[in-house]
C-alpha cells in the first residue's frame, strides 16, 4: 500500500527549543492577562514583542513558536480586523487560542510523534498522538487547530498501519466538526477533504478519491475560494487522477481549466505554469488527444521566451515536442523541432556529438513518405556524422543502414535494400520501442527479398512476421482478443 507522508500539513517540528526565554514568558503572560480583560488592542504590542523574541531565540520549526501568532490573530479578530487576523493565522483567527504554558509536555510528545511519522514508525507515532489527544482534552476542551492537526496526523499513522477505514471515518467526523466550529473558508475544513482524497487514492480507491475531490471543489466554490491555492491543488489532483483512470475526456477538459487557473494564479512565465503545461501536453499525447500539439507548441514557445533559444530547458522541450508529434504522426511538426535539435545538440550535449547525427536520421524518416531524395540526404548526413564520431557499428549505425535500405527499396534498388536491411534489423530490434513498427519493417524486408528474386526468404519472413503481428494485435495489451476467446 502507498504510504502517506506529511506533505500538506505543517512542517516537521524540532525536538529542541521548547522553553521560551524569561522575557518572552513575561510578555506572553502580560498579553494573556490583557486579553482576558478584553483589552485586545493593549495586548497586541506584548504579543508582537513576544513573537519577535521567539523567532530570534528558538528553533523556528518548533510548534511552540506559533502559539503567540494565534493570540495575535485572535486579538485582531476581536477588534474587528479580520484581514489582519488572517495574516497572523488563517486557521485560528476565529477560535480560542491555547495557553502555551500548559502544553509543554504535549508539544514534546507531538514532535516525537511527527519525527516517528517521518521515519515511517507509524505504530510509535500513533501511540504518541493518542497520548497527545488525551492530554489535549484536559488542556483545551474546545475545538482548535491544535487539536485538529493532532487528529489529522493520527489518521496518517492509522492509514499507514492499514487501518484505513478507521482513518477515513475519523476524517469524515473531523470535516463535520470543522464545518460546525470554524468559519466556512477555514483552511482546516479543506485539509480534511484533501487528506481523505489522498488516503483513498493511495489505497487504490480511485472512484471514491474522485468523488472526494469533487466535494472539495464544490466546497471551495461555495465558500468563495475558487482563486485559492487549495482550488489549484484540487484541479491538479483531479487531472492526474483522471489520467490514471484513463478518462481522456476529463483530462482534456480538466487540463484546459487547470492551465487557465495556473496562469491566473501564478503567471504565464512562472515555473509552475510552464511545468504544468508540459505535464498536460504529455498526458494528452499519451491519451491520443491531438490538442497536445497546440499545448505542446505553446509550451515550447514559453520555454524559449523564458530561458532563451540556446538553453537546456528549450532543448529538452524540443525533444519532448518531437516525441509528442511522433505519437500524433505529425511529421510536419517533427521536422521543425528536429531541425532545431540538430542545431542545438552540439552545444547542449558536447559530450555526445553523435546525437545530432541521430536527429538527422530521424528527420530522414519524416521525409521518407513524401520526399525520398531529401530522406536519403539526411540519412547520409547522419551516417557521415556517426563515422566522424568513430561510430561504425552498433544499433545507431545499423539504424542508419536500415533507413538507407528502405530508401534504396523505394528507388527499386532491391538488392541494395536487402544488403543493408538484412544485417541491421536484428541489431536494432532490441532497441525498437514500438514492436508494431519493427514487424512492419520486417514486412518491407520480406517484400524486398521477393522483389530481388529470393522468393523463399521473402515468403518465410513474411509468414513469420504476419503470425507475430496477429499474436501481437490479439494480445490484451493491444486491446484485442485471441480466437479462443471469441
Amino acid at each position: 500500500m502507498k504510504r502517506i507522508k506529511i506533505i500538506t500539513l505543517l512542517v516537521i517540528t524540532s525536538l529542541t527549543g521548547y522553553a521560551q526565554s524569561e522575557r518572552s514568558n513575561e510578555l506572553f503572560a502580560k498579553g494573556v492577562e490583557l486579553y482576558y480583560q478584553e483589552r485586545y488592542a493593549e495586548a497586541i504590542p506584548f504579543f508582537e514583542e513576544c513573537d519577535s523574541l521567539d523567532v530570534l531565540e528558538m528553533d523556528t520549526t518548533s510548534v511552540r513558536v506559533s502559539y503567540t501568532s494565534c493570540w495575535l490573530s485572535s486579538c485582531w479578530y476581536k477588534i474587528g480586523d479580520v484581514q489582519k487576523a488572517k495574516k497572523w493565522s488563517s486557521t485560528d483567527y476565529d477560535s480560542q487560542p491555547i495557553d502555551r504554558r500548559l502544553t509543554i509536555e504535549e508539544d514534546s510528545l507531538m514532535d516525537q510523534a511527527l519525527a516517528a511519522l517521518d521515519r515511517d514508525d507509524n505504530a510509535t507515532a500513533n501511540k504518541l498522538l493518542e497520548q497527545c489527544i488525551e492530554l489535549d482534552k484536559q488542556i483545551a476542551p474546545f475545538v482548535c487547530s491544535h487539536k485538529i492537526f493532532m487528529i489529522l496526523y493520527n489518521t496518517i499513522a492509522l492509514s499507514n498501519l492499514n487501518r484505513t477505514t478507521e482513518a477515513i471515518e475519523t476524517l469524515d467526523l473531523l470535516y463535520k466538526v470543522c464545518q460546525q466550529s470554524f468559519s466556512a473558508d477555514n483552511p482546516l475544513t479543506n485539509e480534511t477533504l484533501k487528506m481523505k482524497a489522498q488516503m483513498l487514492w493511495g489505497t487504490g480507491q480511485l472512484d471514491e478519491a474522485g468523488e472526494t475531490l469533487g466535494n472539495l471543489m464544490e466546497h471551495l466554490r461555495s465558500t468563495g475560494q475558487e482563486g485559492s491555492s487549495d482550488y489549484l491543488w484540487a484541479l491538479e489532483q483531479g487531472v492526474q487522477l483522471a489520467f490514471q483512470m484513463g478518462d481522456a475526456e476529463a483530462v482534456h477538459e480538466g487540463g484546459g481549466i487547470l492551465l487557465e487557473e495556473t496562469e491566473r494564479q501564478c503567471g504565464a512565465t512562472s515555473e509552475r505554469y510552464i511545468n504544468q503545461m508540459g505535464t498536460v501536453a504529455n498526458m494528452l499525447s499519451i491519451m491520443g488527444d491531438s490538442t497536445c500539439m497546440d499545448v505542446g507548441q505553446t509550451f515550447c514557445t514559453i520555454v524559449r521566451n523564458h530561458n532563451g533559444m540556446e538553453s537546456l530547458p528549450y532543448f529538452n522541450a524540443c525533444a519532448l515536442m518531437v516525441e509528442w508529434a511522433g505519437k500524433m504522426l505529425r511529421t510536419d511538426i517533427m521536422k521543425d523541432y528536429l531541425h532545431q535539435l540538430m542545431v542545438l545538440s552540439p552545444k547542449m550535449e558536447p559530450d555526445h556529438p553523435e546525437n545530432a547525427h541521430l536527429f538527422s536520421m530521424v528527420l530522414a524518416m519524416c521525409y521518407l513518405k513524401e520526399d525520398a531524395d531529401s530522406a536519403a540526404i539526411y540519412v547520409e548526413k547522419g551516417m557521415e556524422g556517426l563515422r566522424s564520431c568513430g561510430i561504425t557499428d552498433g544499433p545507431y549505425y545499423h539504424m542508419g543502414n536500415f533507413f538507407s535500405g528502405l530508401i534504396a527499396g523505394i528507388h527499386d534498388d532491391y538488392g541494395q535494400a536487402v544488403a543493408l536491411m538484412a544485417p541491421s534489423i536484428d541489431v536494432i530490434a532490441p532497441f525498437t520501442k514500438d514492436s508494431v513498427s519493427l514487424l512492419q519493417n520486417k514486412l518491407f524486408l520480406s517484400y524486398f527479398y521477393t522483389m530481388n528474386g529470393d522468393y523463399s526468404k521473402g515468403k518465410n519472413l513474411g509468414l513469420e512476421t504476419i503470425e507475430s503481428l496477429r499474436k501481437l494485435l490479439s494480445s490484451p495489451s493491444m486491446g484485442g482478443r485471441s480466437r479462443g476467446a471469441m
